[in-house]
């Protein structure tokens, strides 16, 4: 008995399923976490803490290997593909013969939907996304933990007036209404996704934050309640000191963008190491597979001092020429909108 037929764009179905693979887990988390499950209308995918919805231009039903299907629709080159939906199989063809022939690929197909996608609370009551919500998560996002016994620590604190992470070493806040009443924790790694795709509004419910763009794709993200390990009152109090002024030098931009290049090695460690002292700073990538360093001059006479920060957050702040305010034991970053505070070390 031959299944549902369709015919469908091959790069609008890849850009469908890149949309949603945010939910995608390998570690079989919860049934069929691993694959993309087709309703007759979207697409969908769960992890237990991100899930995604996305109406489709492949109006079947069933679950299939999120992997294996991008794999070969990433590997065919032809514009219009074929696609049969029998009982246990997703049948892919490429149309009409060729120069190379006609080519076909069959991938095991789960009719029955098993994925838990229903525990997610149902979003109602949109409401228009800040303006400047992306951005504000963009600058603070990086300086959350990466210690899982911190829990708190690993996500972002989304408050009324603010978006700010912390790991205890740095913390940033981005001061912005967010149009929230109560502040909310979202874990940094699943509220991240939401960058890549412009949303244009948000909901709240009881266990899960949801964020939706002008394609119909809506993320949700699970959300916590903010307990006394989040140091909130702490980071304000840190936000309002003063110290000696020092700019930092447009020029590093492109040191950065090098230097990053040698923090993405197995150790985990993706900070860059900045060094100020003697009217110079240095930015410095370094992994077990080799380093990059680079000296700038800057107007500074205070003592010597070093400190770690991600690439992407530095390259922003020299780029905008930003001003540094330096103590005994910290740095702070910004003025205004968005401050970034971190400890910093005495140099040897």
């Amino acid at each position: 008995m031959k299944g549902m037929k369709v015919k469908i764009n091959r790069k609008q179905l890849l850009k469908e399923l890149g949309a949603v693979k945010a939910g995608i887990s390998q570690r079989n988390i919860v049934d069929q976490s691993s694959c993309f499950a087709f309703d007759g209308k979207t697409v969908m995918s769960f992890n237990d803490e991100i899930a995604c919805t996305l109406p489709t231009c492949l109006k079947i039903k069933g679950a299939v290997s999120a992997d294996m299907f991008l794999a070969m629709l990433s590997k065919l080159k032809q514009k219009t593909l074929n696609i049969e939906a029998s009982k246990t199989k997703l049948s892919i063809k490429t149309g009409k013969k060729g120069k190379t022939g006609k080519e076909y690929a069959k991938l095991a197909l789960a009719k029955k939907l098993l994925l838990p996608i229903n525990v997610v609370d149902k979003p109602k009551n949109w409401q228009p996304l800040a303006k400047h919500f992306e951005k504000a998560l963009d600058y603070v996002k990086d300086c959350t933990s990466k210690d899982e016994t911190r829990f708190a620590l690993t996500c972002v604190n989304i408050h009324p007036d603010w978006i700010e992470g912390c790991d205890i070493i740095q913390a940033a806040r981005y001061k912005i209404k967010t149009g929230l009443k109560k502040s909310t924790l979202v874990r940094k790694e699943s509220i991240k996704y939401i960058l890549n795709f412009d949303m244009k509004k948000f909901s709240e419910t009881k266990n899960w934050m949801h964020f939706k763009n002008a394609d119909g794709l809506v993320v949700s993200c699970r959300r916590f309640k903010v307990s006394k390990g989040y140091p909130s009152k702490e980071i304000t109090e840190l936000m309002k000191y003063k110290g000696d002024k020092m700019e930092l030098p447009t020029e590093l931009v492109n040191a950065i963008d090098k230097a990053q290049v040698f923090t993405n090695d197995e150790t985990g460690n993706k900070n860059l190491i900045v060094k100020v002292g003697n009217g110079k700073i240095s930015v410095v990538g370094k992994s077990s597979k080799g380093e990059y360093g680079k000296s700038s001059e800057v107007r500074y006479e205070g003592r010597e001092f070093t400190f770690g920060i991600a690439p992407a957050l530095l390259s922003k702040l020299a780029a905008k020429h930003e001003g540094c305010q330096i103590s005994k034991k910290f740095l702070k970053i910004g003025k205004g909108k968005f401050q970034y505070i971190t400890c910093v070390g005495v140099v040897d």
